[in-house]
């Protein structure tokens, strides 16, 4: 993976920041930055070998730190949509439901079982 210059910039110009103040409050100084744009991959040799071998791309396999609040994002506005389809549905439910649907099956089943033996022993 190699940074793209273009791109950082174009980030800066939407966000109405200098390419100079951005990289003074991430901390990251103007000289470590052009030696990342100099670089073929700024990803670990292990990380593209690993990669290599796998016969994939290293974003197969790696996590970004913001992937859980993408994916929450995406499963609200999910739930908004259908809570706009069926406004008589509860939202904590609808966002509930679409959170098991995302597991295996038979970890639902397997969910589902031991809430029922609960509601048995509680009678």
């Amino acid at each position: 993976m190699k940074i793209s210059s273009a791109k950082v910039n174009k980030l800066c110009k939407e966000k109405k920041l200098n390419l100079n103040r951005m990289l003074a409050d991430a901390g990251v100084s103007r000289n470590a930055y052009y030696s990342l744009l100099r670089k073929e991959s700024i990803l670990p040799k292990s990380i593209t070998a690993i990669a290599n071998y796998l016969e994939v791309s290293p974003a197969e396999f790696l996590e970004s730190e913001h992937s859980n609040v993408i994916t929450t994002k995406k499963r609200y506005k999910q739930a908004e949509d259908i809570h706009n389809r069926h406004k008589w549905a509860d939202m904590d439910n609808i966002v509930h439901t679409l959170l098991l649907l995302e597991e295996p099956p038979i970890e639902r089943l397997r969910r589902a079982l031991l809430r029922g033996r609960q509601f048995n022993f509680q009678q």
